[in-house]
């Protein structure tokens, strides 16, 4: 973990109306950026009520193409929910971006960090924006530097990139930046949040500005309300870096939220998807989901949302590569796949004994023409 900007004094007023920190250079191999800002807790009251409201923007330059991950945050003390051990305030507003990165286009090379692919600029920027009352706090940028995982293939629908984001203690709205090369592209958003009082809400989504077909929404059998919605975009799913945004709508006292989006090539354009699968729980180690008729050309993708010891990230079953595995606190968002050859079986282990949302669905394949080899399969294959 690197500190990209040291504990600074955040201020915020009608006569100071926001803050930039100024852009510093990341590390090539840089995996995820975190913001840091302290909440009001009773033993530290800060200057900051529930009027006090900001947006923060993480902005990373690579070359000339802009990537953003936004959040929203309003003041007051905000407690984590109960059933896990006593509720317990929260001190931190943390909003991590995890970056895209993949093969962008030459699979030969290998998979890459985002900043391994620029020629010039890699930096990050932090804005944050008054929206109403006043705002006293400290603020703190960490990076986080990991190599690129190799990844292995051997699906005709092939993974692209994935990123993603999650958010504690925020107001419900998140977005950031996601990048879809190759052709016949399709992208699996979704979505698990937990909002400790009130009603549960629900998601919207979009990529692009386009809204994509729902796969499935739940609210969880929990004492306090979990939400977890997905939706897969495929027709027309657009290149280049595209806005990925995540809205949840009337929930109060909102504490977690995790996204993530997982774009992958090859994907049949008319039925993208088969049937999908989705195990949830009120406690358990072991979620586990098993999707049906799943074809050696597919390729599986899950999403799970729940909650677990401190600091501990569950851990991916047998033949599953995970390409989000976001962590905060207790509360965890993660995705993986897994080639279709392999079944279908998509589980994962836990620490304790507390609640979860895992899904699952298949992507199949579609046929493509290639210069020099009509008829072939699109595919790609490392051999093993």
């Amino acid at each position: 973990m690197t500190i990209i900007f040291s504990s600074r004094v955040l201020l915020l007023s009608a006569g100071t109306g926001s803050l930039r920190l100024a852009a510093v250079a990341l590390d090539p191999l840089t995996e995820a950026i975190t913001v840091r800002i302290a909440r009001p807790t009773t033993l530290s009251p800060l200057a900051w009520l529930e009027s006090g409201q900001m947006t923060v923007d993480l902005i990373v330059h690579v070359d000339e193409t802009e990537y953003r991950c936004s959040g929203t945050v309003s003041g007051g003390i905000r407690s984590t929910e109960e059933s896990r051990g006593g509720a317990s305030e929260i001190s931190e507003y943390v909003l991590t971006y995890y970056l895209p990165s993949g093969y962008f286009g030459v699979p030969s090379e290998g998979q890459k960090r985002l900043g391994q692919t620029r020629r010039s600029v890699y930096t990050c920027t932090v804005d944050c924006v008054l929206v109403r009352g006043t705002i006293a706090s400290v603020i703190t940028v960490e990076a986080e530097e990991r190599v690129a995982p190799t990844i292995s293939f051997h699906s005709s629908v092939g993974f692209d990139t994935a990123s993603g984001i999650i958010e504690i203690s925020g107001d419900g709205v998140v977005s950031f930046s996601h990048t879809a090369t190759g052709s016949n592209r399709a992208a699996f958003l979704s979505m698990g949040s937990e909002a400790a009082s009130g009603a549960p809400g629900t998601h919207t989504f979009s990529y692009g500005g386009s809204a994509g077909t729902s796969i499935w929404t739940a609210i969880g059998p929990f004492t306090s309300q979990r939400y977890s919605a997905t939706r897969v975009m495929d027709a027309n799913l657009g290149s280049g870096a595209q806005t990925v945004t995540g809205t949840m709508v009337g929930a109060t006292g909102i504490t977690t939220q995790g996204m993530g989006c997982v774009t992958l090539t090859g994907v049949d354009q008319t039925t993208p998807v088969g049937t999908p699968a989705f195990h949830e729980a009120a406690s358990g180690t072991t979620p586990s989901a098993t999707v049906g008729t799943v074809g050696s050309d597919d390729l599986v993708v899950d999403m799970l949302f729940g909650f677990d010891s401190a600091s501990v990230n569950p851990s991916p079953g047998a033949n599953q590569t995970e390409v989000v595995g976001q962590q905060s606190g207790s509360a965890f968002f993660n995705n993986s796949y897994q080639a279709g050859v392999n079944g279908g079986v998509m589980s994962w282990t836990k620490s304790l004994n507390y609640e979860f949302m895992l899904g699952a669905v298949a992507f199949k394949p579609s046929a493509v023409t290639l210069p020099g080899d009509e008829g072939a399969l699109w595919c790609m294959v490392k051999t093993e």
